[in-house]
This record gives structure tokens, C-alpha cells and sequence, in this order.
């Protein structure tokens, strides 16, 4: 997960359907844009999908590498 361009703030990843979560899946500390990636292994959500949340906006790049089966 990478933001790009972005203001100071975070973004969170998470599987969809389920409650935000308190902690972020990257930090944005540098203005008056940043651009940092950060590997995540995130649950896929209802429906196969992840959702995201940025505090301040940012253009988001996500690459999928892999999946676990039970």
C-alpha cells in the first residue's frame, strides 16, 4: 500500500465490512506532499474487497502479491 502526493496524515487499510481500525497502515510526516509504501497482509472483506481511509486525501497505489488459504 503507497500513498502518493499526499498531506500530512495517514491512510489505513482494512477489510471491508469491519470497523475501522485505530492504528494506520502508513504515516504521511512530511508537507506539503509525501510519498511512503508499507507492506500490509490485510483479511479480504464482504464481497472479496479492502477499503481504504485517508485523513487528508491522497492518490493510493495497492499491489496484491499473494493470499493465504485455510
Amino acid at each position: 500500500v503507497a500513498g502518493v502526493n499526499s498531506p500530512l496524515g495517514f491512510l489505513t487499510a482494512f477489510d471491508t465490512g469491519a470497523d475501522r481500525p485505530t492504528a494506520s497502515t502508513v504515516n504521511f510526516v512530511y508537507q506539503p506532499l509525501d510519498t511512503r509504501a508499507n507492506g500490509a497482509m490485510l483479511p479480504i472483506g464482504e464481497g472479496g474487497n479492502i477499503s481504504f481511509y485517508t485523513l487528508n486525501g491522497s492518490d493510493i497505489l495497492v499491489d496484491t502479491s499473494g493470499y493465504f488459504l485455510k
